[in-house]
């Protein structure tokens, strides 16, 4: 089974990297394959600083360049990925003499193509799909833009759902521009529970809005509620599979003889 995206939001060794949805069959699951790493300047200068001493060098770091690779034999699909490399002490693995062990742990920064967030129904409109894409693009350089494009997604699902993107004010009684939250609500003059899903959406999306920082968490989260309501809008797989039911009920069996 895949495991989450909150799963690879932390240092990870290459025996313990997490595999995730492949992005391509979507049946498989990626998982580490290949890498080289790339001191920075500091590592560097501690490590020949060690070398000319003969004596220990500390945790090195810097960034690395490598592959993921679908299990899926009809796919076998590689991803180029990159991000932060360090030589760090692994405290749950010791050498003989009783010591943690020096080993290379990985922290993914970016993914091509980028790892889903989540598998849509597949009537879902394409403007739609292309700002969850933007989300996982940039989902583990800035969760924060991420979530941003997440909320991008509820207001281009309300024009797919051709909600008004002005209301009349009050005040003035003439048509201003509708916020996020107002055509969230006249959305929900219809479809009440879906428009209650999307208000969560939107209050996890504001936080990115407004300068505070998200979690890859966060971002999953606000991936996992927006997905239930295009579940609710889009996938029609029970009320097939209940039309299907209805059928061989009147026809008393498959209809075969």
């Amino acid at each position: 089974m895949p495991r989450s995206l909150n799963d690879l939001d932390r240092w990870v060794t290459a025996a313990t990297w997490p595999r995730t949805t492949c992005p391509q069959c979507k049946t498989g699951t990626v998982g580490y394959a290949t890498s080289q790493s790339q001191m920075d300047s500091v590592s560097k200068a501690s490590l020949a600083a060690a070398h000319r001493n003969e004596g220990p060098f500390e945790e090195l770091s810097g960034t690395f360049t490598g592959t993921l690779i679908c299990d899926d034999t009809n796919c076998m699909r590689e991803l180029a990925m990159a991000g932060d490399w360090g030589y760090h002490y692994d405290f749950d693995d010791y050498d003989g003499r009783g010591q943690p062990q020096l080993v290379d742990t990985y922290r993914l920064r970016y993914a091509n193509p980028a790892l889903p967030l989540l598998a849509v129904p597949e009537r879902t409109p394409q403007t739609v799909q292309d700002e969850i894409v933007g989300a996982s693009n940039v989902l583990f350089v800035s969760p924060s833009a991420a979530g941003n494009r997440l909320r991008r997604a509820t207001e281009e699902l309300m024009n797919a759902q051709r909600v008004n993107k002005s209301r009349v004010d009050r005040k003035t009684g003439k048509r201003v521009p509708a916020t996020l939250h107002a055509r969230i609500e006249m959305f929900g003059l219809k479809q009440p529970d879906i428009a209650h899903t999307l208000l969560a959406v939107k209050w996890i999306g504001n936080e990115a809005s407004h300068s505070q920082e998200m979690t890859v968490a966060d971002v999953v989260l606000c991936a996992r509620v927006l997905n239930a309501a295009l579940i609710a809008l889009y996938d029609r797989s029970d009320a097939e599979l209940k039309q299907l039911v209805k059928l061989i009920n009147r026809r008393k069996g498959l209809g075969r003889r």
